[in-house]
């Protein structure tokens, strides 16, 4: 695709790109036999997520999980856990001195 390309253009282009990819995987799945994994895999993949979390020594919080609290202007904190560990963020307008 060229820079000076319109957004139509551009378009076109990679709905031609998503099709010619589309064609090409549908050949290649229909050339694969069906697999039904047995019913049991399922349930062993769970278990062994669910092991692996609880041997992490860290955790994930998203950041839209809890409450952000501004501790100066452009500054916040958010409780992490019950046992007071926290974490910070700064935000563009904010500093940290």
């Amino acid at each position: 695709m060229s820079d000076k390309s319109l957004p139509d253009q551009e378009d076109g282009e990679l709905a031609q790109l998503q099709a010619t990819w589309q064609s090409r995987l549908d050949a290649a799945g229909a050339a694969l036999d069906q697999f039904e994994p047995p019913a049991y895999l399922f349930d062993k993949i769970e278990a062994r997520i669910q092991s692996e979390e609880k041997q992490r020594a860290t955790r994930t919080i998203r950041a839209d999980f809890g409450v952000w609290e501004e501790i100066e202007p452009g500054v916040q904190k958010k409780l992490l856990s019950k046992k007071n560990s926290s974490t910070s963020k700064q935000t563009p307008a904010g500093n940290l001195t």
